[in-house]
């Protein structure tokens, strides 16, 4: 059985090629401080069980299309199920915007910091402290590590 260290709170898909292995697995599950990055009147929604579910049926839809492929590049293995219209304060309780499939896309983590007001400041010379590598873990850009 793989284990996932709980470090994250997005859910883990891991492409798994060692020992004869060549599957998709999702390993994921509830962790303390989830979704620690959400606005404050979106926390009850994706902390909830409607969300979780309507996020795993999602997942395991797009596992079953294409593998888990973020839909964005099609490079990497998806991380963040991402809604394609921003959730606000005037939508958060509209099902069609928030618990709509056809309103997710399964994204990486890259893409999905590319999107507008998500995570990543892109003004130019922005100093970026810290970064994100593909399984959700900081570490600092090579350009801002001390000598």
């Amino acid at each position: 059985m793989y284990r996932v260290p709980n470090k994250t709170p997005f859910t883990y898909i891991l492409l798994l090629m060692g020992a004869g292995l060549n599957k998709l697995a999702l390993l994921s599950g509830s962790l303390p401080g989830q979704n620690t990055m959400a606005k404050d009147y979106a926390r009850p929604f994706y902390n909830s069980h409607a969300w979780e579910s309507c996020r795993r049926s999602y997942i395991a839809e797009r596992i079953q299309i294409d593998g888990g492929l973020c839909e964005a590049c099609h490079q990497r293995i998806g991380f963040i199920v991402h809604h394609k219209t921003m959730i606000t304060e005037s939508n958060i309780n509209d099902a069609n915007v928030t618990l709509n499939h056809s309103n997710l896309q399964f994204v990486c983590k890259q893409c999905h910091d590319r999107f507008d007001d998500h995570f990543v400041r892109k003004s130019k010379g922005a100093n970026i402290r810290y970064m994100f590598d593909d399984f959700g873990q900081p570490y600092i850009p090579v350009s801002q590590e001390k000598s």
